[in-house]
């Protein structure tokens, strides 16, 4: 068994946050960089969604519904480094710290948007293919279109190093 030297628990983090404006049609995404080990996010008294588990990536919320435009909304985040067996590492090299330590965003987008919920950019790319005088790279894109929305079209474009258009490939959304 695993032996912590420092000792765990729970903290808050609570913040009141006015909101001028919500945008009709528009979500409003609250996204965590990072907080060790176990992060539970409430709107308002709300839960936000189930824990985030595990202390190294991030994760994010969409908290549209739970927001109050044109007043004062509370954001309450509870943090527990707890030891707990099931969750990683149970040892290391370094201090386990817990709490916040990564940057929180609050995200606004329009209705139809790259997703926010995956925890990155919702753009991947690969190069399966690379030699000496040319590289495949493939595309991926996590896009999110509202039910009943037409006539978008995605376009991806790859630059060269000197910032020179290289590639580029359009899709119409359906």
């Amino acid at each position: 068994r695993a032996v912590r030297l420092v000792p765990g628990g729970a903290g808050w983090y609570v913040r009141d946050l006015p909101i001028d404006l919500l945008v009709e049609g528009r979500r409003i995404f609250l996204s965590f960089g990072a907080a060790n080990t176990v992060a539970s996010v409430w709107v308002n008294g709300r839960s936000a969604g189930e824990p985030h588990i595990g202390g190294y990536t991030p994760f994010a919320y969409d908290v549209t519904e739970l927001l109050r435009a044109g007043a004062s909304n509370r954001i309450a985040v509870r943090v527990d480094n707890s030891y707990n067996e099931q969750i990683p590492p149970l040892a290391a090299d370094f201090t386990f710290y817990g709490g916040i330590y990564r940057d929180v965003e609050l995200i606004c987008t329009d209705p139809a948007h790259f997703d926010v919920l995956s925890a990155g950019t919702g753009v991947y790319l690969s190069t399966p293919d690379v030699s000496a005088g040319s590289a495949t790279v493939e595309i991926r894109s996590d896009f999110r279109l509202p039910e009943g929305m037409r006539g978008i079209s995605l376009r991806h474009t790859v630059f060269d190093a000197d910032g020179r258009s290289a590639a580029s490939v359009s899709e119409k959304l359906k």
